[in-house]
């Protein structure tokens, strides 16, 4: 039996540290234990709430939170032990954004048992997962957790979206919550065979515009609100490449973005046979040898933010699978041995002229949530005349937008970071190169010393950074 226990903030609220997201509970009626409150107890003997909020956000003042959020909850309130909430508060200072499950306890259960009563969806952008009336909620004491169950009378637990038939439910009907560590307060489930096609299907673009539902990408966007273009690179497979999927699912209400929070982490153990493991096969080395990208076991999809479709409401926000976590760097496999186990330049750009370097063992992570959207506007007057110009260096009169901010989070991507296998102090395993201006794709070059052209001009590598400052870590791609 794991051992947590809650500790009294007044007026009947408690609180158990976790990050980063903190477990909350609090007592609904009846006067407040004193000391520390078991977290057994919390469920077996008393009639309460459990509340899970960000833990970067303080409660100003705990009696009148206190206040606010029993209001907020669905009423009446009982005045026995015969009920459970549990509920994800985005925002202490704003209690009209919470959601909550409600479940009564059954007649004579021991331990006590409850049921989900009515139905509620939580969501997760612009889908949800939802829970059925009747399924089971319970208490682990050995976890510490909250499960969540389908019953032969509630139906499943599903991820639906609207107009589509999917069957996307947890192994066994089996969610749950936990109640300490770095996972409390997200929903963990076990999803086994989910067909590829559904799963796409369910965090597609609606209507999709293309083909193929995507299956995990990269995207850019650009333009003002109301014609927002998309630029799209595909990192995974089509769905009819991988008809199955196997995963560990972990969702937050509260971390859409977070992809430590919020993702679908391959179980790679499961994959094979007539199942591969989807695998990126859309990278290049600058000598245009396609490399593989291989997922680890827990990487997989998180979400990045889009703009809404023409038929979708123009409010709230919206989901498209990108990658996430940390994936292997397998050479061409018709390299010899000796080029194979040597240094790998990776195509980042549009060009040959702009890559990553990948010295042995280095691996790649994909890290959704970092800023996608060119919102400048790269059409300026030219002499009277509308011209698109860079805005880092506009014609006179205008004004230089800073590299750094041409790209904002109103929608977001994976970006990339390279994690060299073994760091040594004063030695170039992993950076950032580009093709220099002085080069052969840019113009003759100058000798700087005599003013006068070389005979021929210079095609060199330029390495930018080498990665090694924090502030450099990630790259777009």
């Amino acid at each position: 039996m794991a051992n947590l226990s809650f500790t009294s903030l007044g007026n009947g609220l408690y609180s158990a540290s976790a990050e980063p997201v903190t477990v909350y509970w609090l007592l609904l009626f009846g006067t407040p234990p004193s000391g520390n409150l078991d977290v057994s107890d919390t469920w077996n003997n008393y009639s309460g709430c459990y509340l899970f909020m960000p833990s970067d956000l303080p409660i100003d003042d705990i009696a009148t939170f206190v206040a606010a959020l029993k209001g907020a909850l669905p009423q009446p309130l009982p005045t026995d032990t015969q009920i459970r909430f549990v509920s994800w508060l985005p925002n202490p200072a704003s209690v009209s954004g919470m959601m909550t499950v409600k479940a009564v306890i059954q007649a004579s259960t021991e331990p006590p048992q409850a049921q989900v009563v009515p139905a509620v969806s939580l969501p997760l952008a612009n889908v949800a997962l939802k829970l059925p009336n009747m399924c089971s909620l319970s208490f682990d004491a050995d976890r510490p957790a909250l499960n969540f169950n389908s019953t032969a009378g509630s139906g499943n637990i599903l991820i639906p979206r609207t107009g589509m038939s999917l069957n996307l439910a947890p192994l066994n009907g089996l969610v749950f919550v936990p109640l300490s560590g770095a996972s409390a307060g997200a929903l963990l489930f076990d999803a086994n065979g989910w067909a590829s096609s559904d799963f796409c299907k369910a965090f597609s673009d609606a209507p999709s515009p293309f083909a193929a539902p995507p299956a995990g990408e990269i995207r850019y966007f650009y333009g003002a609100a109301g014609s927002v273009q998309a630029l799209r690179y595909p990192v995974f497979p089509a769905p009819a490449a991988v008809p199955q999927l196997f995963f560990k699912v972990s969702l937050d209400p509260l971390n859409v973005w977070v992809s430590e929070r919020t993702c679908f982490g391959l179980d790679v153990a499961k994959f094979g046979g007539a199942n591969p493991l989807p695998t990126a096969l859309n990278f290049f080395g600058t000598d245009g040898q396609p490399l593989t990208i291989t997922p680890r076991q827990g990487s997989g999809y998180g979400f990045g933010q889009r703009p809404p479709m023409a038929n979708e409401v123009s409010t709230g926000t919206y989901a498209y699978l990108a990658p996430a976590g940390v994936f292997d760097v397998q050479p061409p496999k018709n390299l010899a041995p000796a080029a194979a186990a040597g240094i790998r330049h990776i195509m980042c750009g549009l060009t040959g002229t702009e890559y990553l370097l990948l010295a042995p063992g280095a691996t790649l992570e994909f890290m959704p949530g970092n800023p996608a959207h060119a919102g400048t506007n790269f059409t300026q007057p030219v002499g009277g005349t509308p011209a698109v110009v860079d805005p880092c260096h506009p014609p006179p009169g205008g004004t230089p937008v800073v590299p750094g901010a041409l790209l904002n989070d109103t929608y977001t991507t994976s970006w990339l970071q390279v994690n060299p296998a073994t760091p040594q102090p004063g030695v170039i395993d992993h950076g950032y190169a580009v093709q220099p201006e002085a080069s052969v794709y840019y113009s003759t070059v100058q000798d700087a010393g005599t003013n006068t052209p070389y005979p021929y001009p210079l095609a060199l590598g330029c390495r930018v950074s080498q990665l090694a400052d924090e502030s450099n870590a990630i790259v777009p791609v």
